[in-house]
């Protein structure tokens, strides 16, 4: 057996128990980790295998506001196996006197769907279902089982929909093509496309949304049959997604929560691995005369550097090893319990390249805190050490290799960390804000020191304590801080955004909008509103909406913008039209340029938001291409706009000199200044006056977006909460790291006379001081990450939330006494002569 080996055996059977918590915490930060790494590859997997069902078809086509020409369609059956053409619209529903609500209505051909099954609760064929004959002058539907609740209706009863009058045939199990935008609670009707016509429901001028769905040939792929239709069509204004694309927001919310959990599991990791470190540095510090023996039998560091880091990695991949699986135990829970919320079955499997990318991890990351005190203590000179008067503090310090060889495992575990480069900037912040919570504490812990001399016992014992012990301090910090910063910026952004909806929003911004009014309509459905509330106003404007194809000559799949304004490229843009400039004034603020140019005659002169323009690069006089119905328009910016977003009134990011075409078919967008219950009566009115006009309820909008909002603060506080279950090991370890040097001095403070009672008020004031040291920097970090995220994000007025952040350090020093009260105990009742003894 080699030495290494019969230390490392000989080690593990001392003092091994002082890893137990620090190990556990990382097994847990492990299990985390390599469940949410399969859990994505699983959904990888499982969408991949199902793409096709949930597109519907090989590709998928959108044009908006206007139908496929003849010629088109027939391109397309030319082209390909098979084709389903499909019409989807936001309709107001209503049945009798109950509230309405907005739904999708979806009309469909004899060839849906082209992949998959559409399902009906209790059996039936779709078709068969959707194609019967009217009933009563209503049309048979199949709606969604949400929908029947929230209108409180049942099979067979009686409603309408944009003014389609319809009669509930049957109840959607599931659908093989999900609406790509409301994916988890969309309110579903389906009828067939031959009644939605015979309603007469849809008019030019409304939002109406047309599909193809198509069944290509099988050896031709989407990118190539999207390269011939636009060969063909290049300004065909079409929207076309592959499989790789069928549900592009939920595989964007499956990647953003893929990313924050497992910047959750590293930040675990990482408390994980200070409480390793820390178990490490107690560890060395009781084995010092164990290194001496060593180093006087001829051991040099490079012996004690080896031992150690066996023992290290012997530790660490124990508790990773157990994480993982955990971890795999628990995607065979989650992955079924998923499915039942997801459009498509996730199946759980194995992914040995993510359960690899834990283990190797979950090493790098505690290489970095268990190699400076490893490091540190093959340093010692054992003559000193066997003179009596050395201690661990006397140890020389890390060379710059040493150091240097630290900060590349740290540089290498961020190169493989499995996050993209603006999630490992992220992690680099954790990083950074755990590094400043360390300093604050050290520095609050110092303080406490020069405070101590001017407070009266047993609170001056209590203080030196902390100040004597900074490291204890540091480490909770370190530990607790990541998660309660994170937890105090979730409940001061929850609290702030709730409280301005509340006290202002509500009363500033329009009661009512009204989406796919007719020209026609306009002035009646004004006189209707303040018929209703006398004292409400509607402001309208005309509506169309185009694709931006080119900014500045410049194709815009070229452009890479920045998260925030990418949308703006992203499908169609609405905007409207001002030929007098006076819409500019009211809804926005002109920063630069003129409205409107007078030697611009001849061209259409654009009005463009300015932050938008910042991102994309544009100048003054640059052109804006944009498709409109098929046919393309250009543009001259002739003047950039800042917009408030945040006052919800009527804007664009595009305002026009003029109408785009002489005939293009437009509607009006209108906004009510109206109370909120009367906008909920005026909603009832507008859907049985004008059930073309889908009516939106800013008051159901703001309640749908803190709840919304409550809901992610809910996860978010779960998680957050985890991290901090994760924490507790660390902190009990780091308690019980110092419970040998409390013990001393307890025995000390007895020797000298002082009583039970202080020696206990001695230690409840170290426990509260060091609380407080770890504690309240974090929470002071939380309020400013809370303040920055309403006040830059969401650009609304911040309020520091002083109540909800007195009670979170109270709670959190509460928890943390908690923790450390059995130690206090076990100081307390522990007689003196075995501690003289044996020192």
């Amino acid at each position: 057996m080699s030495p290494v080996r019969f230390v490392v055996r000989a080690e593990l059977r001392g003092k091994k128990e002082i890893f137990a918590l620090a190990t556990a915490a990382m097994g847990f930060a492990t299990a985390v980790l390599a469940l949410v790494l399969s859990l994505a590859d699983s959904f990888e997997e499982s969408f991949s295998s199902s793409a096709r069902e949930l597109l519907g078809g090989d590709v998928a086509i959108r044009l908006t506001q206007r139908e496929f020409s003849d010629e088109e369609t027939q391109w397309m059956r030319e082209n390909s196996v098979g084709y389903s053409l499909m019409r989807a619209a936001r309709m107001l529903a209503t049945a009798g006197e109950n509230q309405p609500v907005i739904a999708r209505l979806k009309s469909v051909d004899d060839a849906y769907p082209l992949f998959g099954e559409f399902k009906v609760e209790g059996g039936g064929d779709m078709q068969s279902i959707i194609q019967s004959e009217a009933v009563g002058g209503a049309y048979p539907a199949i709606v969604s089982r949400n929908l029947m609740e929230q209108l409180n209706i049942t099979v067979g009863a009686n409603f309408a929909a944009g003014g389609m009058p319809l009669y509930a045939a049957a109840v959607v199990e599931a659908e093989p093509d999900p609406d790509p935008t409301l994916l988890l609670n969309a309110l579903l009707i389906l009828v067939h496309e031959k009644h939605l016509l015979a309603a007469q429901v849809v008019q030019p001028g409304m939002l109406v949304s047309r599909y193809a769905r198509v069944k290509l040939p099988p050896q031709t792929t989407s990118e190539q049959w999207r390269e011939m239709l636009e060969e063909k069509y290049p300004e065909g204004g079409w929207r076309v997604r592959g499989k790789e694309d069928a549900l592009p927001r939920l595989q964007h919310i499956i990647e953003d929560m893929r990313a924050f959990l497992a910047l959750a599991s590293l930040a675990a990791m990482l408390i994980a691995g200070v409480g390793i470190g820390g178990a490490m540095n107690a560890f060395l510090s009781a084995r010092l005369r164990a290194i001496a023996v060593v180093k006087m039998l001829g051991g040099g560091a490079q012996l004690i550097r080896r031992i150690y880091l066996c023992l290290a990695a012997v530790i660490v991949g124990a508790g990773a090893i157990a994480g993982i699986i955990a971890g795999q135990a628990a995607l065979l829970y989650f992955a079924p319990q998923l499915s039942n919320f997801l459009p498509l079955t996730i199946t759980a499997i194995w992914s040995w390249g993510s359960l690899g990318m834990a283990l190797l991890l979950a090493f790098l990351i505690s290489a970095i805190f268990i190699l400076p005190p490893i490091m540190h203590y093959a340093r010692a000179n054992p003559l000193a050490l066997f003179g009596g008067g050395a201690r661990a503090d006397d140890l020389p310090g890390l060379s710059m290799r040493e150091r240097f060889i630290i900060g590349a495992f740290a540089l290498l575990t961020i190169v493989v960390l499995p996050l993209e480069g603006e999630d490992k900037v992220i992690v680099v912040g954790v990083a950074a804000t755990a590094a400043l919570l360390f300093a604050l504490s050290r520095l609050a812990a110092a303080a406490a020191g020069k405070l101590a001399t001017k407070t009266p016992p047993p609170l001056s014992w209590g203080l030196l304590a902390v100040s004597r012990n900074k490291r204890q301090a540091a480490t909770s910090a370190i530990s607790m801080g990541v998660g309660l910063a994170a937890l105090a910026a979730i409940v001061n952004v929850e609290a702030n955004f709730n409280a301005v909806v509340n006290s202002a929003l509500r009363q500033e911004v329009p009661g009512l909008y009204m989406i796919g009014i007719l020209p026609n309509q306009v002035e009646p459905l004004r006189e209707s509103i303040t018929k209703e509330d006398a004292d409400a106003t509607m402001r309208s404007v005309p509506i169309v909406r185009g694709r931006i194809t080119h900014l500045a000559g410049k194709s815009v799949a070229g452009y890479d913008p920045p998260d925030d304004v990418d949308w703006i490229l992203r499908g169609d843009r609405g905007m409207t039209w001002s030929e007098d400039g006076s819409f500019i004034g009211e809804s926005s603020q002109l920063v630069a340029g003129t409205v409107w140019a007078d030697d611009m005659e001849g061209k259409i002169q654009m009005s463009f938001d300015a932050e938008a323009a910042a991102a994309f690069g544009l100048q003054l006089g640059d052109s804006v291409r944009v498709n409109i119905l098929g046919r393309p328009m250009t543009a001259y910016i002739t003047s950039f706009r800042k917009i408030e977003w945040q006052r919800f009134n009527i804007n664009f990011v595009m305002i026009l000199s003029q109408k785009p075409f002489a005939n293009v078919p437009h509607g009006f967008f209108a906004a009510a200044y109206i109370k909120e219950d009367a906008a909920r009566r005026m909603q009832r009115i507008i859907g049985a006056q004008f059930p073309n006009v889908t009516p939106v309820v800013s008051g159901e909008v703001f309640d749908t977006a803190q709840v919304m909002l409550g809901r992610i603060a809910a996860l978010l506080r779960a998680i957050t909460l985890l991290l901090l279950a994760g924490a507790v090991p660390v902190v009990v370890a780091t308690l019980a790291e110092s419970h040998h040097r409390r013990l001393r001095d307890s025995v000390a403070m007895r020797l000298v006379g002082a009583p039970g009672k202080s020696i206990t008020a001695a230690a409840l004031t170290e426990m509260s001081c060091t609380a407080l040291v770890c504690i309240l920097p974090a929470v002071l970090f939380g309020m400013a990450a809370g303040w920055f995220v309403i006040s830059t994000i969401f650009e609304l007025p911040w309020v520091p939330r002083l109540a909800d952040a007195a009670i979170l350090i109270t709670l959190a020093t509460l928890f943390f006494l908690l923790l450390g009260g059995i130690s206090i105990l076990r100081i307390v009742r522990a007689p003196p002569f075995p501690m003289l003894r044996n020192d």
